[in-house]
């Protein structure tokens, strides 16, 4: 009766462990399979095939595995085979065999790499297998039901198979176990590598942009601070990003006095319901001493009981506000060109009446036909002389204020006749200080261009 109980204790173990390794095996064959099909879906949609009709293929097949398209970032774009939802990130928990601790399944789609392991979803539980699409194009997910596997599985095997397996079982199952260990192990490094390559790839991309991103957090007592400030804090603002952080007062004590009320205004308006997005511009006294332009944005992303989250980014944009006023003055300097065209024009007209009427009675006078004084000769050729000068600045004026209109098409220029109008223009500033000479060539040639 001893050996005969030893005997049904080893069979029933060997039963346990039989169904235990025939599941296990069968659940290894359907993985397979998803793999196989999700590489072949994966390939397909790299060779440029379009997702709407390897979908419709699929749904068509009438096979009741689920199919999951999803983008880089792990947001569900198709889903065929089963109901699900488009336009979410695809979320649940999977788990792989040997292993007890579990991870989302969007953080197993290491780049190059597919991952398998048990799906534990909203509705049930599923074998998923899934395969990338290309370079950064997004994955595929390829799931089938346990339930249906099960189904399959357990009553097509008999009692005495099970038997058989089960001692087949319980001499391999040291060698799977250490297999499932193996698995679990490189499982856990793809995770660990996806999210090293992650922070890498977010720190490259933040170090490389002209603008400082960040995350604060708001508090319903008031105040706030950073939770996140991107790398390149040196670049922008010369303070370390973990400063930023851990001295949330520290950007506040940066802004010129004067802009303080400006920020302030700004903070409180983005608290407005119908808004929740915050803009200003202000200078900043850098630690160096330098004083620039920034300009910050942000936008409230959720709340709750401990705060408001913000998300944003600051930009030097002190080059634009000289730019802009750099264009002001422009406009500034061609009003007064524009000002001073009309003045001339305005003063030329009478101006010839004037030296016309002087040059007349000097005629006059030296013809014989009339008689003035010697004095009021000279005083008249000095009036017509200083007339004929006041002509010559109001047609250098014009000159100066046209500039080289635009559509004015360019033209032979004498330099010397450009040299003359120049010093005619500062003549009055330099004759009491200075003595201004200039040497033209005889066979100086003219230049095409504007005078």
């Amino acid at each position: 009766m001893g050996l005969v109980g030893v005997l049904l204790v080893v069979g029933l173990l060997g039963m346990v462990f039989g169904i235990a390794r025939v599941r296990s095996l069968a659940h290894g064959r359907v993985l397979q399979t998803n793999a196989r099909a999700a590489g072949s879906t994966a390939r397909a949609l790299a060779g440029g095939a379009r997702a709407e009709a390897v979908i419709a293929a699929w749904e068509q097949s009438g096979s009741a595995e689920q199919l999951v398209l999803v983008d880089p970032v792990g947001v569900v774009t198709h889903w065929g085979g089963a109901s699900g939802t488009v336009g979410v990130p695809l979320v649940g928990e999977l788990q792989p065999f040997g292993q007890s601790r579990s991870s989302e399944i969007g953080s197993v789609l290491v780049p190059g790499r597919g991952a398998v392991g048990e799906w534990s979803q909203a509705d049930g539980r599923a074998l998923a297998a899934t395969a990338p699409i290309g370079a950064d194009g997004g994955w595929v997910v390829v799931a089938t039901p346990v339930r249906r596997v099960a189904a399959l599985l357990v009553p097509a095997i008999p009692g005495a198979v099970l038997v058989l397996l089960g001692l087949v079982g319980a001499v391999t199952m040291l060698g799977a176990s250490l297999r499932d260990a193996r698995s679990a192990r490189d499982l856990a490094g793809a995770v660990r590598t996806a999210r090293t390559a992650e922070r890498n790839r977010l720190q490259r991309v933040t170090r490389d942009l002209p603008a400082l991103l960040f995350e604060r957090m708001s508090f319903p007592e008031g105040g706030g601070a950073f939770t996140w400030v991107s790398p390149n804090s040196v670049e922008i603002l010369e303070t370390d990003a973990t400063d930023l952080v851990v001295h949330p007062e520290l950007l506040l004590g940066y802004v010129l006095p004067a802009d303080i009320a400006g920020l302030r205004a700004a903070m409180g308006a983005a608290e407005d319901p119908s808004s929740h997005v915050l803009r200003w511009e202000g200078r900043m006294q850098l630690p160096s001493g330098r004083l620039r332009w920034f300009r910050a944005q942000a936008r409230r992303v959720d709340a709750s009981e401990l705060g408001a989250r913000w998300c944003g980014f600051l930009v030097d944009i002190t080059d634009e506000r000289s730019l802009e006023a750099q264009l002001k003055q422009r406009g500034r300097l061609a009003t007064v060109g524009q000002l001073a065209a009309g003045v001339a024009h305005e003063i030329n007209n009478p101006l010839s009446y004037v030296i016309g009427n002087t040059r007349f009675v000097l005629e006059a006078a030296d013809a014989g036909e009339i008689s003035i004084p010697e004095d009021f000769r000279l005083a008249l050729g000095d009036a017509a002389d200083g007339g004929e000068r006041v002509a010559r600045i109001v047609q250098d004026l014009r000159t100066l204020a046209r500039g080289g209109e635009i559509g004015e098409e360019p033209g032979p220029v004498d330099l010397e006749e450009v040299l003359r109008t120049a010093a005619r223009q500062v003549e009055m500033d330099l004759r009491f200080r200075a003595r201004l000479a200039w040497e033209v060539p005889e066979s100086l040639p003219l230049v095409h261009g504007h005078d």
